[in-house]
């Protein structure tokens, strides 16, 4: 493969695929607004392109991960200023609404530029790693064209449908994760007040791998053990809003979706915590309230 592949956003998803296809003899175009990513993609072999336009202009093949919408708008109205260029694809890998994929779509096919859904799942170590794993959207000939990135950049990739699909399974897929640490959460807590160690709880799950073990867990399970809150984490707040936007007609349909939503934007809407601490802190205090309103029946009553 010889054709250039162009990134904006190097970031620990695009830095990581950019590095991973550099690696592998791919010519890789990238930018982003921050210095240090590019300094970074440099030393890995990627070269650097002075703006988002400059990487439309030459690329035949651009990857965008980008952390906001907004980030994501402004990108493309870069298009506005370049030429239209026959051949020419966007692969978008950011998570996004679906009504965002559909108006990405349609300002980069008015640019002349066809466009697909590239969504990742997966790590920036396995971004890293070239492991990570993907899901297509879009037509089904422009995202075969994406084959060869895949199998590089990636362990595996189904093609969900068309465009608006990919994202829409992205959202789903991550709102198990975030209806999972909300559970795990509140069984952190309940561990607590049965007095046992948590610390030995999380462990005897994670080694046990019975029916509480998961990838989602292992990850995150630990960041509810600290004392101080985990830093905030707005990609589950944006990732929560997102859920809310697909689901919205029908929430009431979907209890623990919905639920999902209006826990994550409860509990970290203010930026002040992760979702993990905030969601186990709520707990604990929570069953401490219910404790305390409980009537007192003797040393004998319970806990």
């Amino acid at each position: 493969m010889t054709k250039t592949i162009g990134i904006i956003g190097l970031g620990e998803i695009g830095g990581g695929i950019a590095a991973t296809l550099a690696a592998s003899g791919i010519p890789v175009l990238g930018f982003d607004i921050a210095e240090p990513a590019c300094a970074a993609a440099a030393k890995a072999g990627v070269a650097l392109a002075e703006s988002a336009a400059a990487i439309f202009e030459g690329a035949d093949i651009t990857l965008i991960s980008l952390p906001s919408i907004d980030a994501l708008r402004e990108t493309y109205a870069a298009l506005d200023s370049c030429d239209r260029r026959a051949g020419a694809l966007i692969a978008e890998c950011s998570t996004i609404p679906v009504a965002v994929a559909h108006e990405l779509s349609s300002t980069a096919q008015a640019a002349g530029r066809a466009f697909v859904e590239m969504t990742v799942i997966g790590t920036s170590h396995e971004a890293r790693d070239g492991t990570l794993f993907f899901m297509t959207g879009g037509d089904d000939a422009m995202t075969d064209r994406l084959a060869p990135i895949l199998s590089v950049a990636g362990r595996g990739h189904v093609h969900m449908g068309p465009v608006g699909a990919a994202s829409t399974a992205k959202l789903l897929n991550n709102a198990i994760g975030l209806a999972t640490m909300l559970a795990f959460a509140e069984a952190i807590a309940e561990a607590e007040r049965a007095g046992i160690d948590a610390a030995a709880f999380v462990r005897a799950v994670i080694d046990g791998n019975g029916a509480g073990a998961s990838v989602v867990f292992t990850r995150h399970a630990a960041k509810a053990l600290g004392p101080e809150p985990q830093p905030p984490t707005p990609l589950s707040l944006k990732d929560g809003r997102a859920l809310g936007e697909l689901i919205g007609p029908v929430a009431e349909a979907y209890p623990m979706l919905g639920l999902a939503f209006d826990r994550v934007v409860e509990l970290i809407g203010d930026g002040q915590a992760g979702l993990v601490w905030a969601a186990t802190e709520a707990a604990r205090k929570a069953a401490q309230e219910a404790d305390r309103s409980l009537p007192d029946s003797g040393p004998d009553s319970g806990r």
